[in-house]
């Protein structure tokens, strides 16, 4: 009998510590390599280079990314950029004082022209990338 309720109380102990275990889960996938991972791995000093962080405005990366590639270009945008920054501060300045009309009109002027300007540099650079593709094909 005192045999058995040892057998029985190992047992129970056994079984108690196996479910405190960690177990691995039998359906494990095999994660592919993420592009970073193969990045990482490839990186060398001759592919290194300076990352430029994203600002989360569209715009914005676009006048960084051609301010890179194309400062003539870059230059003429920004001047662009800021005359259309100081239609903002003006609008700012005088909106209590405007007519409801005026503002209005004046604030879609504002926006479609900073519409306009992003647009441009959309297609800016989207024609960086096309000539840097282009001198691609020759090598």
């Amino acid at each position: 009998m005192k045999f058995s309720k040892v057998f029985i109380l190992s047992a129970c102990c056994m079984i108690m510590l196996s479910a405190c275990a960690g177990v691995t889960p039998k359906t494990a996938k095999k994660v592919d390599k993420t592009a970073k991972e193969t990045y990482v791995e490839r990186k060398s000093p001759f592919f290194d280079g300076i990352i430029i962080a994203s600002t989360n405005n569209p715009c914005i990366d676009q006048f960084t990314f051609i301010r890179g590639n194309k400062i003539d270009v870059y230059k003429n945008y920004s001047a662009d950029y800021a005359k259309i920054g100081d239609g903002y501060r003006f609008l700012n300045v005088n909106q209590h004082i405007m007519g409801k009309e005026a503002k209005d009109v004046y604030t879609m002027q504002l926006d479609l022209k900073l519409d306009t300007l992003c647009s441009k540099a959309h297609y800016t650079s989207y024609q960086i990338v096309k000539e840097k593709m282009r001198n691609l094909t020759n090598i």
